[in-house]
C-alpha cells in the first residue's frame, strides 16, 4: 500500500492548494511513503503539483493533480501521484 500525508500550515478549507515546501495558508505538503516500484522505506516529499479539497461538516475529500514528488538525500527518478483521498 502507498501512505499519503498531506500536512496544511492551517485547517484546510474547500479549495486548492499548491504542493511546497515552504508552509503557507494556501500550500500543501506532501510525504509519500512506500512508493510503488521504489525501494521501501524511501520517503518522498512533494515538489509540485495541486490538492484540491472538497469539505463539509462530516467529511473531507482531497483529490491530487499533477504532483511530482523528489527523495531528499539520493538522486531517484521523480515520482508521480495521482488519485485521491477521502476522511470521514
Amino acid at each position: 500500500s502507498v501512505e499519503v500525508t498531506l500536512s496544511f500550515n492551517t485547517i484546510p478549507q474547500t479549495g486548492n492548494y499548491n504542493v511546497s515546501s515552504v508552509s503557507g495558508p494556501s500550500n500543501v505538503q506532501v510525504t509519500v511513503l512506500n512508493a510503488p516500484s521504489q525501494p521501501s522505506g524511501i520517503t518522498w516529499y512533494g515538489k509540485t503539483g495541486v490538492v484540491s479539497i472538497n469539505t463539509n461538516s462530516t467529511s473531507i475529500n482531497a483529490t491530487f493533480t499533477g504532483i511530482q514528488c523528489v527523495q531528499s538525500n539520493f538522486n531517484f527518478p521523480v515520482v508521480s501521484v495521482s488519485g485521491n483521498v477521502g476522511c470521514n
